[in-house]
């Protein structure tokens, strides 16, 4: 960007792209009669010092740059130091205003001070200090401030279970104890079954499981009712059975008791008897079975002494594998095996 430039004093116009450097303000106030450094004429820029409790001036005090009082009606200020210098004698004072300006220019230096120490007041007054109609300081309000900020972040930050007063508890406190619940209910939700969370309590997902398996079982013991049923009303046909043969097998029995206690008198019966005795036994054993167990008798082996089945003193049993043996009044009189028939005793043959 081409910028255009002429000098007054000269009336020369220049063309530059870019702007040439200035004078600053000190310089600026050397060209305009200033003299002193630079930082002699920052000095220079402070404000009037003006005392409304002592504007007068004295001739034993002493009076700073830029220091201002009231003297023969005029306002005047201090270019230097001095003490003793009294204005309108000496060059070090300079008169600004004179008669009705000075003191309007002192009521309105009077009226400044009074504003600035008030604004002094607002701006750094002690914590809860009322100013006046509930006025605070800037400092006070500061001070709440920084207060708030303290107890937002106790408030947010404090450790779990810490009491803040009248049963306040942090943000932190409630997000600990939520996470704890959270956890907890977890827990009670899926432990595993029978794992007691404690106090005789279980989780959800225990309960869970063993209503499953209640309403398993009940539905397999629903489908056994049939069955059971049945079973009950067989049981029922068979003793009903029973119940009606009973004098029949009753009769059998002592007729075969009959038989075997003939057979036994000084082993004198022939050894059709003794046969004859055993398998008459034996229906009779079938014929109660078929009457109660669809004709199969299961029975254990026995012993000699305590043969599997027993008429009066007659008793079979089985002495070894695959052997079937007959005893009476406890001795072995027969014995069957695969390889045949061997009889102990004497065998005397019918008249």
């Amino acid at each position: 960007m081409t910028t255009t430039m002429t000098d007054l004093a000269s009336g020369k116009t220049c063309l530059f792209n870019e702007a040439l450097p200035g004078r600053d303000a000190y310089e600026e106030a050397l060209s305009q009669g200033f003299t002193g450094t630079r930082a002699e004429w920052v000095a220079s820029l402070r404000g009037l010092e003006f005392d409304p409790e002592n504007a007068a001036w004295e001739n034993d005090r002493a009076y700073p740059p830029r220091a201002a009082v009231i003297h023969a009606n005029s306002f005047w200020f201090a270019d230097a130091a001095n003490q003793g210098a009294e204005p309108g004698v000496e060059a070090v004072w300079v008169k600004l205003v004179h008669g009705e300006d000075a003191a309007a220019l002192t009521q309105a230096l009077t009226q400044m001070g009074t504003l600035r120490d008030e604004a002094a007041l607002i701006a750094s007054a002690a914590e809860d200090q009322d100013l006046g109609g509930g006025t605070y300081s800037a400092n006070h309000h500061r001070l709440k401030a920084e207060t708030a900020r303290d107890e937002a972040a106790l408030i947010a930050g404090a450790a779990e279970d810490q009491d803040l007063g009248d049963g306040t508890y942090s943000a932190n406190h409630h997000r600990l104890k939520a996470e704890t619940a959270r956890d907890e209910a977890a827990l009670i939700a899926g432990a595993a079954e029978d794992q007691d969370l404690g106090g005789g309590t279980y989780s959800a997902n225990h309960h869970r499981l063993k209503a499953e398996g209640a309403r398993d079982e009940a539905a397999l013991s629903v489908a056994a009712v049939p069955t059971v049923v049945s079973s009950s009303a067989t049981l029922a046909a068979v003793l009903g059975q029973v119940a009606r043969e009973q004098p029949a097998l009753r009769q059998s029995m002592e007729d075969a008791i009959a038989i075997l206690n003939a057979a036994t008198e000084g082993f004198e019966a022939s050894f059709d008897t003794i046969i004859s005795a055993a398998f008459f036994a034996l229906r009779v054993a079938s014929q109660t079975s078929g009457q109660v167990n669809g004709g199969r008798v299961a029975m254990t082996g026995g012993t000699l002494d305590d043969p599997a089945l027993r008429i009066g003193t007659a008793g079979i049993y089985s002495s070894a594998a695959d052997t079937l043996s007959i005893a009476i009044a406890g001795s072995e009189v027969a014995r069957f095996t695969p390889s045949g028939l061997t009889i102990f005793g004497t065998i005397t043959e019918a008249p």
